[in-house]
């Protein structure tokens, strides 16, 4: 089933997101796309500030371009249980 997950990330998890937003990870058989990163003030590599991260489930061979492969560590670190358990598409 499709789906959407959002988590707390880091500034440099941020940045990465932001730079990668809408291309495609896969993480074993499961496919998502990577939203742009929200938080109330810009991105930036110090302070308090709480950032949040969010993936969507999508189809398998989805068109798009594929994320650079620091981005898809940082999901897998981030997102690995909630994408493990999507349902697969089908």
């Amino acid at each position: 089933m499709p789906g959407t997950v959002t988590r707390e990330c880091s500034a440099p998890q941020a940045a990465l997101f932001q730079r990668n937003e809408w291309k495609l990870v896969t993480v074993g058989p499961d496919w998502v796309r990577i939203h742009p990163p929200e938080s109330e003030t810009p991105i930036s590599p110090s302070g308090p500030t709480v950032y949040q991260a969010t993936v969507e489930h999508v189809a398998p061979q989805t068109a798009g371009v594929m994320a650079e492969p620091a981005c898809e560590d940082e999901v897998v670190k981030l997102f690995y249980d909630a994408i493990a358990s999507f349902t697969p598409f089908g």
